[in-house]
This record gives structure tokens, C-alpha cells and sequence, in this order.
């Protein structure tokens, strides 16, 4: 199945999301939730004026 991923960004910085992924000190940046969800919010309505 076609798939997409899109980088939202979860910063750099020790502590707000900088550490890799499956390390112990990984902390999600929940700041770029509502970011994200405005990113797909805007997809959904660009492909459904589309049709």
C-alpha cells in the first residue's frame, strides 16, 4: 500500500525531543501535536475540494 510520511519536526534540543527515536531519553515534543493535526486537517480539505 502507498504510504507518505510527513516530518513535522520535534526539535533538536536535549529534553524537547532531540534524542534518536529508540534511545531511553526520547521525550515526544507534545507542542507539534496541534501542528500536525492542522497539517492533516488542511490535506483532507485540499483532496476533498479536488472531487
Amino acid at each position: 500500500m502507498p504510504g507518505c510520511f510527513a516530518f513535522i519536526g520535534n526539535g533538536t534540543e536535549p529534553g524537547r525531543g532531540g534524542a534518536p527515536l529508540h534511545s531511553v531519553d526520547y521525550d515526544f515534543n507534545d507542542d507539534v501535536l496541534e501542528l500536525g493535526v492542522q497539517y492533516y486537517v488542511t490535506l483532507v480539505r485540499a483532496l476533498l475540494a479536488e472531487s
